[in-house]
């Protein structure tokens, strides 16, 4: 798995050296979803992962889809049931609170 770095400008159409660096390796990784900074992604087990530096945290709970943004970090189980990871504010670990799916 490779990240980019380098910029766009947009409406000018200008040459850009990428320089691709690697981020440490999840065996098996099936899908990865990027936004606010954030990086989540599963495996072809349907284990989710969040990138913290460069090393990639397992989080709780088994899910074929994750993704991320502005609204947290939902993801779906192989049972169509949707799932938001939230930080109690007790709670100094993801924790992970089921939805039923509609």
């Amino acid at each position: 798995l490779y990240y980019f770095i380098g910029a766009i400008y947009p409406y000018v159409f200008v040459s850009i050296a990428w320089d691709c660096q690697e981020v440490v390796n999840i065996k098996n990784l099936m899908q990865i979803d990027a936004g606010l900074g954030q990086v989540v992604a599963t495996d072809t087990s349907q284990i989710p992962y969040y990138l913290v530096g460069d090393e990639w945290i397992r989080l709780p709970g088994s899910l074929k889809h994750i993704t991320v943004g502005p609204a947290g970090i939902w993801g779906v189980n192989k049972a169509d049931l949707i799932y938001k990871y939230v930080l109690p504010f007790a709670c100094l670990s993801i924790c992970l609170c089921c939805l039923q799916a509609f």
